[in-house]
């Protein structure tokens, strides 16, 4: 999404990154049936959640796909570097990939149009920065766990703080809306390469950096710190896939 706020990156992560900004080595852009411990069921079951939500197939096409997207970036991500926990432990692929593919499932509360007109998709703009704690509730109501649900609650900008929050009067109650987990870290870093606009876009290097610097220098350079930690996603080999623009 395009709003992105100051945050702070979770210490301990290990990576082997050693890419230069704006280019992602030889790394491939992984299918969600390549993570650990992810079924069909389970993909499944996330796609039927967001089909019961969408308003209109094309609403669904936008949001589900850019779902799935970020969840094979994520997963791409992790496994190219290596990434483990500060303990040495892997990650979990299976709660990275279903973590995103619900990290935007409250979008579908904040839709103003639906695309079904013929009209292109739109959100409620001014309300959209609560997108992440709607989605948050919408899937603790459904009976997830706080271990999925908080990739909804914690992916938007590059990790929304309190101080934020209260100093910008955001509407939403005044807390943090951080990473907690080195999975829901990866999600929020992926979220940043790919839109939900109408038609929907991969985003670039340069691209990324104005977008983040929308919201001041400091969170420019917070999302340098992220791109030189983790390297940039395969967004050239995810636009041929999906026939998707890369700008």
């Amino acid at each position: 999404m395009d709003t992105t706020t100051p945050g702070t990156a979770i210490p301990g992560t290990t990576t082997s990154s050693t890419t230069t900004p704006g280019t992602t080595g030889n790394m491939d852009f992984l299918p969600l049936t390549e993570a650990v411990g992810l079924t069909e069921f389970d993909i499944e079951r996330v796609a039927a959640l967001h089909r019961a939500l969408a308003p209109s197939q094309h609403a669904y096409d936008i949001i589900h796909t850019h779902c799935v997207i970020v969840a094979r970036l994520a997963l791409s991500l992790a496994r190219a570097d290596a990434i483990t926990h500060a303990d040495g432990t892997p990650l979990d692929e299976r709660l990275l990939a279903l973590g995103g593919m619900v990290h935007d499932i409250g979008t579908y509360q904040l839709i103003k149009s639906d695309g079904s007109d013929g009209e292109p998709l739109r959100f409620k703009h001014s309300k959209y920065i609560q997108h992440g704690l709607r989605g948050y509730k919408l899937l603790k109501a459904c009976g997830f766990g706080e271990d999925l649900a908080q990739f909804a609650r914690n992916h938007t900008g590059i990790g929304l703080t309190a101080k934020a929050v209260k100093g910008q009067e955001l509407p939403l109650p005044v807390a943090d809306y951080v990473p907690v987990t080195e999975e829901q870290e990866l999600v929020m870093y992926a979220d940043k390469f790919h839109t939900k606009s109408d038609p929907a876009e991969f985003v670039g290097y340069d691209r990324c950096i104005r977008r983040a610097a929308k919201h001041g220098e400091a969170n420019a350079q917070g999302m340098r710190d992220l791109i030189e930690r983790f390297c940039m996603p395969p967004i050239e080999q995810a636009a041929r896939e999906y026939g998707m623009e890369l700008r």
